[in-house]
């Protein structure tokens, strides 16, 4: 994408637009959070972002 000069709105950072992240202790603990809520399939906000920022 740099080298053709487009979509420069875009930043490659570090990652390079590399899907392949690891994932597994986010997602791993992002589990353990989920499983203390007593209504795990009606979040309010504030139980999801405690979720994504596990």
């Amino acid at each position: 994408m740099n080298t053709e000069g487009r979509y420069t709105h875009f930043d490659s950072g570090t990652h390079g637009f590399n899907a392949h992240t690891p994932m597994w202790e986010k997602y791993q603990r992002m589990l353990v959070v989920w499983h203390t809520c007593p209504r795990q399939y009606y979040l309010c906000a504030t139980k999801i972002a405690q979720i994504i920022n596990a």
